[in-house]
């Protein structure tokens, strides 16, 4: 199944701004064994970001500000996928993954 940056969906929020990230969409990631919905956001992950983001953290300040939210339902699962790479699923890495739960 295709999964690379061109292939998949992006989602569009109404009153993102300019350089939020781009969240994408796709169904059955190649890297989870089961069935899936998963959202990957292009994130610059070299050394020197992750240690502004670092100091950023300490500091009160979140290094990734998303502007728009999605609900994330059991079987769903979020992949940061470095903006600086080959931008292939091969290289995503899995932030957050909803295996089951109850609304408060």
């Amino acid at each position: 199944m295709p999964c690379n940056i061109s292939d998949i969906t992006p989602l569009r929020f109404p009153g993102d701004p300019a350089g939020a990230p781009q969240l994408y969409i796709m169904t059955d990631h190649p890297l989870l064994p089961l069935s899936n919905t998963a959202y990957i956001v292009l994130r610059d992950l070299s050394e020197t970001r992750a240690a502004a983001d670092t100091v950023a953290e300490k500091q009160g300040i979140l290094g990734l500000a998303l502007t728009s939210y999605v609900c994330l339902k059991p079987g769903n699962c979020l992949f940061s996928r470095d903006i600086n790479g080959l931008r292939i699923a091969e290289d995503d890495i899995l932030e957050i993954m909803v295996l089951g739960g109850r609304r408060a």
